[in-house]
Order: C-alpha cells, then structure tokens, then sequence
C-alpha cells in the first residue's frame, strides 16, 4: 500500500492549485479556495473538500501542511480499503500506478459515483480497455461538471490513463 500511496499523493499533488502552486507537503500552511468547477466548494491541498476533522474547510482560511497530509492519508486508505473491498481479489493483479489511478480517480469524483458506474463495474471483471474507455474517454469519462464538459477534468482523466498505462519500473513522474 505504501506505494501506491506515494504514487497517488505525488500524482494528486502534481496538479496546481487555483494559486497556481502544486501541493507541497513541506510548505507550513496552505490557504482553502472556492473549487472553480464547483462554486461554494471550499478546497484544500490536495482536492480535499468538506472537513479536517470536526471541522469544515473554509474558503479563504490557512491549514497547516501536516493536518492537510494527515487527513489525505485517511482518505487514502480509507478508499484503497473500499477498492480492495468491493474489487476484490482481482485488486491485487492492477499494479500500483494502476491502483493509484484509481484511487486518484476516486478521490477526484468521489466513492458513490466511482462504485456505481461501467467503468467500475468493468474495473472488477479485470476488463481494462473498457475502464480505461468509461473511465477516461474524453467525451463518455468522468469529465463533467454542472452537465458540461470541463477541459480541465479531460486533461485530469488524461492524465489518470496515463498513469493507469504506465509501466511500474518507470518513476511515476
């Protein structure tokens, strides 16, 4: 799992903030904002949303870097444990940029939406290409926002598929 992990945090942390900043564990704080594609959405570091805890993220509010690590760590392997779960044994024969993409891709449009669709269901019979198809594609993929294609998720699921296809004795990046 700890690589897969790594894999996932780096990759979710590759991809700039509304600030223009990638997420970088190491800096102190890290200031929530309002989601573009989803406005009144307060989010933080890593695409985390809702709360840290007992508390709810606020727009405009400064987080520490090590509670926003700690909270995506728990999210993480929360996810990786439902994946496990509900995947099954063929979870184990994805290798971990494959699972990191998943688990990626889950975090990004959530477990509900993610359990419930083709690509999913095609995720558990070990069909691949066909995850890969419903999952990713450009225009049938997780790549709306409010009903509307959003350029931004098609270069994220882009992004996703590559890390799905790429070869584990190649850095992820």
């Amino acid at each position: 799992n700890n690589d897969v992990f790594k894999i996932a945090g780096d990759f979710t942390s590759h991809y700039e903030d509304e600030s223009g900043e990638y997420f970088n564990p190491d800096r102190d704080t890290w200031t929530a904002y309002d989601d573009p594609l989803r406005p009144g959405i307060a989010t933080l570091g890593p695409g985390l949303t809702g709360s840290i805890g007992e508390e709810e993220i606020q727009t405009g509010t400064e987080y520490p870097s090590e509670l926003i690590s700690e909270e995506y760590g728990k999210r993480m392997q929360t996810d990786y444990d439902l994946l496990e779960r509900n995947v099954g044994e063929r979870w184990k024969e994805y290798n971990p940029n494959q699972q990191a993409s998943v688990l990626s891709l889950m975090h990004n449009v959530g477990s509900g939406n993610l359990l419930k669709s083709k690509a999913f269901q095609a995720l558990k019979e070990g069909r691949a290409e066909d995850f890969m198809h419903e999952a990713f594609d450009p225009e049938v993929g997780f790549v709306k926002s409010g009903g509307d294609t959003a350029r931004g998720l098609q270069r994220r699921r882009q992004a996703e598929r590559d890390l799905f296809l790429k070869d584990t004795s190649e850095n992820a990046f």
